[in-house]
């Protein structure tokens, strides 16, 4: 009896072991990790199409016949089109169906070089492949165009966009960037620009979301019509002042002061809610105007820039007055990219930054300037002048915030008093 129980707790022992052995076990962190290759990408993606409509109101119904035969949004796919894809990738019957119709909407071509052999179509689908993919599959589900001029300031915004390599792979990506299907992280805060990945390739559970993307474009990023990311979470407190919160762009940006005569003095807390109830009217009544009205002009005596801080430049407008507010913003940076680096050494012979700065200041003002900046060895370095339009709000002018990352190298009225006679320090 004894021995009889312990051939059966030796049995089950060794089937258990045995059990181990075959792999009735969880999937370990390789197989979770593994990667998509481009055939199962196409298939993900068109299976994730069904049900929807394309761009001319057809809805993609696909259907896999036994004769090899494929439907789709009315069209039909021949069995002998698909056996052919079948002995070209060496692939089942289903994937080659789910490829056929891949190539017929557009989304592949059988002989482009990423797709044209078993060899190629075996290669684990990378980020940039996989993305002209999905431009291609939203141009067939909803007929989007792009501008070459949209295009153009788009790939500005990706600062490695090179590395994508052809010029075709680089549109497609920008493209794929302008639709939010994929931004990339930003550069770093008060920078325009982001850096995407190329040659990274991904897992089911990643492909599955990036596609999710495509059939749901509600879960894309935002993007503004100047192509920057907009940030959905982690919002400043003031966040609903404005249109958008830009993601390269901290909450203390849009969380600082603004500036007003009347509504706001020095010693207030403009965050009050007094204030901001003021805000909020008369921010939000410029920001409707500025997203429904392309063409709007601001036709003020003067346009004021207000820096993140206490202190405000007034640009003199009138020969402007016709030019849209978000042009005189670029200007505004323009002017103090010029106007916050001076050096007492070299301004006096500094010919662009007189002529320049002459533009929006007199120039028995300048001549008075330089002659302090000279007499108090001033040596003043901006490194970053940043603003966006999302900002601008009204007092009895236009405004924006503009903010400024600089240091006084030199300077003797304030190393000898410790004043900060701004007027003085800068042309502002």
């Amino acid at each position: 009896m004894k021995n009889g129980l312990k051939r059966v707790i030796a049995t089950l022992l060794m089937l258990t072991l045995a059990l181990g052995i075959v792999g009735i076990k969880p999937a370990t962190k390789t197989e979770a990790a593994a990667k998509v290759k481009r055939s199962e990408f196409i298939v993900l993606t068109v299976k994730a199409m069904q049900g929807h409509k394309n761009s001319a109101g057809k809805t993609i119904d696909i259907v896999l016949n036994k004769d090899g035969s494929a439907k789709y949004a009315g069209k039909t796919i021949k069995a002998a089109t698909v056996n052919k894809l079948k002995s070209k990738y060496g692939v089942t019957l289903e994937t080659a169906q789910y490829l056929a119709i891949g190539a017929d909407m557009g989304l592949f071509k059988t002989s482009a070089k990423a797709y044209k052999s078993k060899k190629a179509m075996s290669k684990k689908m990378t980020y940039k492949v996989a993305l002209a993919l999905l431009v291609k599959a939203d141009s067939y589900l909803y007929g989007t165009k792009f501008s070459s001029s949209d295009v153009k300031l788009a790939k500005s915004r990706i600062s490695n966009i090179k590395k994508a390599g052809t010029t075709a792979y680089q549109e497609y990506v920008t493209k794929a960037f302008m639709l939010g299907l994929y931004v990339g992280t930003k550069d770093g805060y008060y920078k325009t620009t982001r850096t995407l990945k190329y040659g990274t390739t991904y897992t089911k559970s990643a492909a599955t979301k990036l596609i999710d993307k495509l059939v749901n474009p509600s879960k894309r990023s935002g993007i503004t019509d100047d192509y920057q990311v907009i940030r959905a979470t982690k919002l400043p407190r003031t966040a609903d002042l404005y249109p958008y919160i830009l993601d390269n762009y901290p909450n203390e940006y849009y969380d600082t002061a603004w500036m007003d005569y009347g509504a706001y003095t020095s010693g207030t807390d403009p965050h009050d809610e007094k204030n901001l109830a003021f805000y909020r009217y008369q921010h939000m009544s410029f920001a409707d105007k500025l997203q429904n009205t392309t063409s709007w002009y601001m036709p003020a005596e003067y346009i004021m820039f207000c820096q993140a801080g206490d202190n405000e430049t007034i640009i003199p407008s009138e020969r402007r007055q016709l030019e849209p507010a978000y042009a005189v913003l670029d200007e505004a940076i323009e002017f103090y990219k010029h106007a916050m680096n001076v050096d007492y050494r070299t301004i006096k012979d500094d010919k662009e930054w007189y002529k320049f700065m002459n533009r929006y200041l007199p120039k028995d003002y300048l001549d008075n300037y330089i002659a302090t900046c000279i007499k108090n060895k001033t040596i003043v370095e901006c490194d970053v002048v940043a603003g966006d339009k999302s900002t601008l709000y009204s007092t009895d002018t236009a405004r924006f915030k503009v903010y400024l990352h600089f240091r006084v190298v030199s300077d003797k009225v304030i190393e000898n008093k410790g004043d900060w006679h701004a007027d003085e320090l800068v042309p502002v």
